[in-house]
């Protein structure tokens, strides 16, 4: 049976259009979740905000006054319920280049999940297009997905209407969600205002480092739409200062719960990233993973 030119073309048109009607589909069910900081602890104001989560850390047994060390992230093999970090979800922390808990492959890149296929990451860790980026369940199952490109952002204002020239912060794209069983994290939605500001709050803070660790901290300011952290009054004898290979990893604060991003590692340093809570940045996030991967990485 021949089939005409014009029917090859109406049947390939169709199968586009089919296409991306599924694509978009994909989309809208896998979308980015705001918590609402007014909904989740009654107020937008940061000393609230840090009473909570010092609350939160208390009650895991993890002291938020002063540092008592650093904490195993065994997501990678069966947790210790022992361990305070059993009752956290890591899962949705993904590394690439070697899968978490073999030893040793190329030098690992990472990002967090915002969505079922949408990973946060630092620009300069972020892992490439065809890249496989792996997450490890709290059963230690390890699940693969392939990066099929990325958006970087560009300059954002801070709340005071000045750009920052530099976010280092970057959306990827997954291959296919991952299963439900695998943690996606919440941005945190202080509201329209703005200026909310870390700056005089010392908000209890996680942040994680290359070696699978966790390490309590405080925020203690912000530089333009970024977030520091700073260990004192820790003790010196158990200070951990962010160095170079912690790029990229996340720093989260606690909420009823659930681990919800603040910012991710890019200095060594104390700690220094973007503040995800910046109306603009935060603004720039969500346009950047609506537009989709680009076709070239």
């Amino acid at each position: 049976m021949r089939i005409s030119v014009r029917r090859l073309i109406e049947i390939a048109l169709l199968l586009i259009v089919t296409t991306l009607s599924l694509h978009e589909s994909a989309l809208a069910q896998q979308s980015i979740r705001l918590l609402s900081l007014e909904t989740a602890i009654g107020s937008t104001d940061p000393e609230r905000l840090e009473e909570h989560a010092a609350q939160q850390l208390e009650t895991l047994g993890i002291p938020s006054s002063r540092n008592v060390g650093i904490y195993r992230n065994e997501t990678s093999v069966l947790p210790n319920p022992r361990n305070p970090l059993a009752a956290l979800d890591f899962s949705g922390v993904a590394f690439s280049s070697h899968p978490p808990g073999l030893e040793k492959g190329v030098h690992p890149r990472r990002g967090i999940l915002i969505a079922r296929d949408i990973l946060l990451s630092s620009k300069h860790t972020g892992a490439k297009a065809g890249f496989p980026v792996y997450f490890a369940t709290p059963d230690g199952t390890l699940i693969e997905r392939q990066i099929i490109g990325r958006r970087g952002i560009g300059r954002v204002l801070d709340g005071a209407g000045k750009y920052v020239t530099k976010t280092d912060v970057t959306v990827s794209f997954l291959d296919r969600p991952v299963p439900d069983d695998v943690a996606v994290y919440p941005l945190l939605d202080v509201g329209s205002d703005s200026a909310f500001r870390f700056r005089g709050h010392r908000i209890p803070a996680l942040l994680l480092n290359q070696h699978r660790e966790v390490i309590p901290a405080r925020t203690v300011g912000e530089r333009s739409a970024g977030l520091r952290l700073a260990f004192a009054p820790y003790s010196e004898e158990h200070a951990y200062r962010a160095i170079s290979g912690d790029s990229g990893y996340p720093i989260f604060t606690l909420i009823n719960g659930e681990l919800v991003p603040l910012s991710h590692h890019w200095f060594a340093g104390y700690g220094d990233g973007p503040n995800f809570t910046n109306r603009e940045l935060l603004d720039a996030i969500l346009m950047t993973a609506e537009k989709g991967p680009r076709e070239t990485d």
